[in-house]
């Protein structure tokens, strides 16, 4: 009997053992089990942050490339940050100089005092965040604040804990600093640079693009308003080859007013005024003073600074107010005009104002062709068609002004409407270059042809409607102003 205790003892035992070592590989199994679930949620935790940062980086590019205005963008800037990097306040600082510019801010609404004083603050580039982030082109963390002797501690900054702050790169260029702030000590960690830092490379992007385009549309306009002033210039000089004849077409009525304002004066101190008399002699001085009013109208109108605007208007009124301008210097120099008018021409979407200097350019030059003989100018308009880029034809005007003048040699020719070329002693040279390019913006052509000795025959061809006006008819009027931008005026 006490063998078969002994026996049934060490069994037991040896039961007992193998119970406890199941048990004990259970527990290791449950708590391997256990790690991998965590890992697995953790996994699933990363990539889930990492889903979310980049739809956040994605939408954020989306809206940062949606405008070119620098300030739109650097608004959209602080938006996406709030949405990419959760903070109490954020603010966008430029580089200036040897100083960085708080261009943008939020989140100090509830701080008045502090508010007051970040509009367009100024702060030197070494300021020890600043200075480090210049330096090493790396993001700077401060979980702590009070803890960090990197942390420069202000009245404006007492309430900052916890700071985070990314340069702005441009190549090897720091254009800028994003910094993100919080009350709470801690709240920033390295997760929260690599965001800053994700989301800066887009914003440096947009920040460049802005500025370039800024750039671009200032060099633009600089070169409108430097075409305006040529524009202007050659107007100018069109009208001192015509001040002769203007100056003689107002002195006549002058002297008419001059002798009429005598006669009444006499009458007027006469033994026995006729009364009727000195009130014909006012009428006509009235008269001829409405006619100098008149001329003055008619040069004023013809010189001012011509608005950027299309109309629709009859190229035939528009020839007829220009050798209306020019009819005393063509009586002058004995030279006749010959009117060859389409008897049906369309109606032209254009700027009366450039046309009227092109065929002022091209009537003076006629006279001056001609000085010192006889002779004619014809100008002669037709229906015409011009090629389009798509191998087809539009509709068309043509203008041609031909005069009996010396003609131009094929050197002539080839450099005549290039700038500050001129074959007279008193020319400019910038008549026709000015015209070449003012016909070039109406999507027309101006041409020459001419041999020594037989006279030129200026042709210009205008498209009737002008496509930057296609489909836009509120942008075009009937003789009144309509806003419409041909890139040329």
């Amino acid at each position: 009997m006490g063998k078969r205790y002994d026996e049934l003892k060490r069994q037991n035992e040896a039961l007992q053992r193998e119970v406890a070592a199941l048990r004990a590989s259970e527990e290791q199994q449950r708590l391997l089990v256990g790690h991998a679930k965590e890992e697995r949620l953790e996994s699933v935790e990363a990539e889930r942050s990492q889903r979310e940062l980049a739809e956040s980086l994605a939408h954020a590019a989306v809206a940062l490339n949606h405008s070119l205005d620098l300030d739109a963008v650097l608004d959209r800037i602080l938006e996406q940050t709030l949405r990419v990097v959760p903070c109490q306040a954020v603010n966008l600082m430029l580089v200036e100089g040897k100083e960085a510019r708080i261009a943008r801010h939020r989140g100090y609404e509830s701080m008045p005092e502090i508010l007051a004083t970040l509009d367009n603050m100024r702060l030197s580039l070494t300021l020890p965040t600043l200075q480090q982030m210049r330096t090493s082109g790396q993001p700077v963390l401060i979980p702590d604040t009070m803890s960090d002797a990197l942390w420069h501690r202000t009245p404006a900054t007492e309430w900052v804990r916890s700071y985070a702050g990314v340069p702005l790169k441009s190549g090897e260029q720091i254009i800028g600093f994003l910094n993100v702030n919080s009350e709470h000590c801690d709240f920033f960690d390295t997760e929260t640079t690599q965001r800053l830092e994700a989301f800066a490379a887009h914003a440096t992007i947009a920040i460049q693009n802005a500025r370039l385009y800024g750039s671009l549309e200032g060099a633009l306009q600089q070169e409108q308003a430097t075409r305006d002033q040529l524009i202007q210039a050659s107007k100018l000089a069109a009208m001192g080859r015509l001040v002769a004849s203007i100056a003689h077409e107002i002195n006549n009525p002058l002297q008419a007013v001059q002798g009429c304002l005598t006669l009444a004066r006499e009458e007027m101190e006469a033994e026995e005024p006729q009364p009727e008399m000195t009130d014909r002699y006012l009428s006509v001085a009235m008269s001829e003073i409405e006619r100098i009013t008149s001329i003055v109208q008619r040069i004023r109108d013809f010189y001012r600074p011509a608005p950027r605007v299309l109309q629709v208007s009859h190229p035939h009124h528009i020839l007829d107010s220009v050798l209306e301008l020019t009819n005393k210097q063509l009586q002058h120099h004995n030279i006749t005009v010959l009117r060859e008018w389409a008897s049906e021409l369309p109606l032209i979407e254009c700027n009366p104002d450039h046309l009227k200097q092109v065929f002022l350019n091209l009537v003076l030059n006629a006279i001056d062709a001609m000085t010192g003989k006889e002779g004619a100018l014809r100008v002669r308009t037709a229906p015409d068609t011009l090629p389009t880029g798509e191998g087809g034809t539009v509709p068309a005007v043509r203008i041609d002004f031909t005069d009996t003048g010396e003609g131009m040699s094929k050197e002539t020719l080839s450099q005549l409407f290039e700038p500050f070329f001129t074959s007279k002693a008193h020319g400019t040279g910038l008549g026709l270059s000015i015209s070449y390019r003012l016909i070039q913006s109406y999507h027309g052509e101006i041409r020459a042809a001419s041999e020594p000795g037989k006279g030129a025959t200026f042709t210009i061809s205008l498209p009737i409607k002008q496509p930057a006006a296609e489909n836009a008819s509120d942008k075009v009027g009937s003789d009144e102003s309509a806003s419409s931008y041909l890139g040329y005026s």
